[in-house]
């Protein structure tokens, strides 16, 4: 009981010393690693909830080199039910072998060259940790004057600093090596109205035509399902032991994938012929 009660002081004792300037020094620190590598690469796995319960989960892959060179892949969600099936089937790929950086969507099977920021756009929450490796805490989010350091956390074997923003967002960050070790993002459903041009006939539309068509469908289903719920996605990381080859950061699009010069307009458009040149 006295040792409960010591540990708990201690605890309590840490908590206290923690001062305003603590949230500002941990991400000091972790944008001065990141800053400091030359090459970096994780696998992990994110996990979203919906209506607070468990809804899917996907693996991802990150690997980065200097000075642009990166490849995030991430694959697609499969439900809790369905964890036999096989998750190495690609979504979506960012990546930058030296000429680009791309984008490429599996639904509707197109790719297109991108600005940095809108490439690692394309894959949302894992982007975070590629934006701190290339330009610093200044070049990611969630705001760094925002942040509020909640005190110490152990993920997996990793103790980390836990992180918190006035929006919900949470980032936990290993205490040794001061890298991303945990990131959690809260979505609220989209209320906005839309108004979307009618689409063309289906027999009129080209393959991409097409595939764009089926992706909002996709898209128009994800949002039915959502309703007025709120999810919530944890994305965890796990550092490899190995750097990534240079050679190796790359991705070549599989047969039957359109190049196209705007990759989201037709999401917007159903008019538009993403394939025509």
């Amino acid at each position: 009981m006295k040792l409960a009660l010591l540990s708990l002081l201690g605890l309590l004792a840490a908590s206290a010393s923690l001062g305003a300037d603590d949230a500002s020094s941990v991400i000091e620190k972790t944008a001065a690693a990141y800053l400091a590598m030359e090459s970096y690469a994780v696998d992990g796995t994110m996990v979203c909830d919906l209506h607070g319960r468990p809804f899917t989960e996907s693996a991802f892959t990150i690997r980065l080199a200097r000075p642009e060179l990166f490849e995030v892949t991430t694959y697609e969600a499969v439900s809790p039910e369905d964890r036999s099936r096989s998750r190495r089937t690609v979504d979506v790929v960012a990546w930058n072998p030296g000429d680009g950086p791309y984008c490429y969507l599996a639904h509707p099977r197109l790719y297109a060259k991108e600005s940095l920021d809108d490439a690692l756009g394309c894959v949302n929450q894992r982007s975070f940790v590629p934006r701190l490796f290339f330009r610093g805490w200044t070049g990611a989010l969630p705001d760094p004057s925002a942040a509020a350091l909640l005190g110490t956390e152990r993920v997996g074997k990793e103790q980390c600093f836990v992180l918190a923003w006035p929006d919900g967002k949470k980032v936990w960050i290993s205490t040794k090596h001061f890298v991303i070790v945990q990131t959690y993002k809260r979505f609220e459903p989209d209320r906005t109205p839309r108004t979307e041009t009618p689409a063309p006939p289906r027999a009129e539309m080209t393959e991409a035509q097409k595939n764009y068509a089926r992706a909002r469908e996709i898209a128009h289903e994800a949002v039915v399902l959502m309703g007025n719920g709120t999810m919530e996605c944890t994305a965890t990381y796990r550092a490899m032991g190995t750097k990534p080859k240079r050679e190796a950061i790359r991705f070549t699009p599989p047969p039957g994938t359109t190049f196209t010069d705007d990759l989201f307009r037709a999401l917007f458009d159903p008019t538009a012929d993403p394939g025509a040149r």
